[in-house]
């Protein structure tokens, strides 16, 4: 979770993180993401969803504006994608 934390803060400008419901939700003006935890997973959820692009469909959800990903490992080619839909909701 402190992993996904840091590549969140280091990617996004004028990050702000707060916790609300019970995780930590980031915000630059507006939220864009939270994290969760659970004992087999860590959730990364995106709010705004329509400037994604997942080609590859790896986010789950069906709701009109969140998204989330459940992570259980965090390699290279997994963080260069989320440094990029991070750069997308963002921008």
């Amino acid at each position: 979770m402190e992993k996904l934390r840091e590549l969140i803060h280091q990617t996004v400008e004028d990050v702000g993180e707060e916790l609300k419901w019970k995780m930590p939700v980031f915000n630059n003006g507006k939220d864009f993401a939270y994290l969760r935890f659970s004992k087999n997973h860590i959730t990364l959820g995106f709010y705004n969803i329509d400037k994604l692009r997942d080609p590859d469909n790896p986010l789950e959800g069906n709701g009109n504006t969140l998204r989330h990903i459940k992570l259980t490992s965090l390699d290279a080619e997994l963080k260069g994608q989320i440094a990029q839909w991070l750069a997308e909701l963002t921008a």
